[in-house]
This record gives C-alpha cells, structure tokens and sequence, in this order.
C-alpha cells in the first residue's frame, strides 16, 4: 500500500512538473510572438552589456547602460532597418482595388443606391457600407432620403482619407493645366527648408544643436556650480579648474564627454 501511494506521488510530481513546463513554453512561445526574437537585431548587444555602474564610480559615466559607446555601423544598421521597405497589408490592395471599382461601376452604383428604401437601407450593412464608401470618394449622396448618422461610427467627411483616394484614383484623375502649374511651383521640402534658413537665420543654431544622452546627475552638479558662480560664493582654485568643464552646456560641445574624470584617476578608455 506505501508503494503504491509513493508510486501515485512520484507520479503527480512528473505532471506537475510536465505541466510547469508546458506552461513555460507556452508563455515563451507568446512572448516570442508578441516581443520577436532577442536576437539578430542591430546594436543588440549594446543592450545585453552588463551594467557597468558600480565599477565606474570613480569617474562620471553618462549612462549605466552605455549607450554614449556606441558605434557608427550599429547606427547605420539601426537606420537601414527603420527605412527598410515595409510588407503592405492585403487589405491595403482590397481597398484600393474596391476604390477602382467604384470609380469604373459609378454610374451603376448610384442607380442601385438611388433605387434602395429607407427600411431597406437601415436594415443592410452592406448597403450602409457601400453608401459610405461612395460618400467618401466622390462627396455626395445619391440616397433619396437623408441617412441616419448614428448607423455610422465614424463622420463621413474625414479630409484624412483624401490623399490615399486621390492616390488609389490617380490613374482616372486627368491632369489639367492648372494642376501642373501648381506641381512646378510646388517646392521640394529640401528646398523649402533651404529658404526658411535663408529668411531666419537664427534657426541654424537650433538645427546645429546636439542632442546627447547627458546623465541628470550630471545636470544637477552643472546647476548647482553655476549657481554658486552667479552668486560669487567662494570657490577654492583646484575646483574652478577641474569644474570648468561645468561651464558649457554639453550640447554646444564638439567632444563629449570631455571631463576624462579626476587627474589622479586614470579613466577607461585612455
């Protein structure tokens, strides 16, 4: 009988442990789908360093996770795969080729919503659909009566939608004289730019400033010794020389960081 209930509890700790780990992998298996994998990615490793904080308090470090370190391939490796060409949705080309029917069919279209009923029409979705679709490509109602708006969730006259139907309906769209003119003298955004820097020349300063990862730490001391500056309080001649660094915002500096840490320390990367 004392075999038989150890053989029963051997066996209920393998399930439990069989379920732990089914369980285990189904929650992997989630978070792979959700998340994607860990690796593979540019700059990945920047992120899986060990922190390095504790062994760094000899000298200011920027960031714990090392982010100032960085190098140029993994920047450029970030960019191309931000830039690269994403997958359209197939439902995308089914709406865009729905927008084309419309457009080739209209004239059927609206006969047939001219000849639906109002009882008819509050009773079909898909008619309510197809009325609003037609709505919004070609702004106006061939309804004999007026629908009510709360068989619609969203306002029929978004300006939103109309550069993607413009698009989806360039090929029918005839180009007159006047949309050309107004395409030549329609600027490129790197000539506009160009023109804006021209008229206000004191945007260049703000176009030129850095943006760096600067530690708060950091800022705090930079406040705190610019204040004692501006008060004229007493400071010694060792902390005026060895805080100077304090006096220039780190990003108006060309080099950064530029403390390489106390004299009588040697920092990291000498």
């Amino acid at each position: 009988m004392a075999r038989l209930r150890v053989l029963d509890l051997t066996r209920l700790v393998n399930v439990a442990k069989y379920s732990k780990k089914a369980w285990n992998d189904v929650v992997t298996s989630a978070r792979r789908d959700i998340f994607g994998y860990k690796s593979g990615y540019p700059g990945e490793d920047e992120w899986i360093k060990p922190l390095q904080g504790p062994s760094r308090n000899r000298w200011y470090w920027p960031s714990k996770y090392l982010h100032m370190d960085f190098t140029i391939r993994y920047y450029l490796g970030m960019q191309l795969q931000r830039l690269k060409e994403k997958e359209e949705n197939p439902t995308i080309h089914d709406l865009w080729d729905t927008i084309c029917q419309f457009r080739t069919h209209r004239i059927y279209i609206e006969s047939f919503l001219r000849s639906v009923d109002e009882e008819t029409f509050s009773k079909s979705i898909t008619i309510q659909d197809t009325h609003a679709l037609y709505y919004l490509i070609f702004q106006r109602s061939p309804l004999r009566f007026t629908p009510n708006s709360a068989f619609f969730t969203c306002p029929l006259k978004n300006p939103k939608y109309d550069p993607f139907i413009k698009y989806a309906l360039r090929v029918f769209m005839d180009q007159s004289l006047d949309e050309k003119k107004v395409e030549k003298v329609d600027l490129p955004l790197s000539q506009k730019l160009r023109q804006l820097l021209q008229s206000k020349p004191s945007l260049l300063k703000c176009f030129n400033t850095r943006n760096r990862f600067v530690n708060t730490f950091y800022l705090r001391r930079r406040a705190y010794h610019l204040e004692k500056l501006s008060k004229k309080r007493k400071i010694s001649e060792t902390r005026r020389k060895y805080r100077a660094h304090f006096l220039t915002h780190p990003d108006k500096k060309e080099i950064w960081p530029d403390n390489k840490g106390i004299t009588q320390y040697r920092w990291p990367s000498r």
